[in-house]
């Protein structure tokens, strides 16, 4: 049976679009699909992106992206039963910015299909579909997608990763906690 596509990619945050944009640059049919109805609408981050690998990516990308502030101090502290330890810093040309996922990712996406990816949001996956022990599409539905390549982007909570066995979820003590 023919593949639909070079290559799919499983979720349109960052990182899957990031990927969805340099496939295409090489010449691959991408299609990009996404579980929300609008990129960037699920997704949680600490709202920090740092910026020199998109600045490889999109050279100019300053110049359209929905970035919030230049951020330029940033302090890390241990905190223990005894007290808290400190680490500052001031990065005055700093690289990284505070973003809104739900503003940047969808204008990220944007990006990526002027370059010919084709994303398709509100799109569930429901599983990998294999051939031959060989992970060569998606299930979607009652649909399978079919392609040479298929990369999980699904982000923290990797729900197919976890359902086919390659990866499993970290012990909670391996575990730490951010607070911002």
């Amino acid at each position: 049976m023919e593949d639909d596509c070079d290559i799919i990619i499983i979720g349109a945050g960052i990182a899957g679009t990031a990927c969805a944009l340099r496939c295409a640059r090489a010449g691959l049919s991408v299609l990009l699909l996404e579980r929300a109805e609008i990129p960037g609408s699920k997704n949680l981050s600490g709202g920090r992106l740092y910026t020199h690998a998109l600045a490889e990516l999109l050279p100019q990308f300053h110049l359209t992206a929905p970035l919030e502030r230049r951020i330029t101090h940033e302090s890390l502290s241990l905190l223990t039963p005894d007290g808290a330890t400190t680490f500052s810093s001031l990065q005055p040309g700093g690289e990284s910015w505070s973003v809104l996922r739900a503003r940047f990712d969808p204008w990220l996406v944007a990006e990526a299909e002027k370059e010919g990816v084709e994303c398709i949001p509100g799109a569930t996956v429901d599983a990998l579909y294999e051939e031959n022990g060989r992970v060569c599409g998606v299930i979607c539905g009652d649909d399978i997608l079919r392609a040479r390549y298929v990369v999980l982007a699904e982000g923290a909570n990797s729900v197919l990763a976890e359902r086919h066995g390659l990866v499993t979820r970290p012990a909670g003590e391996a575990m730490a906690l951010g607070i911002k």
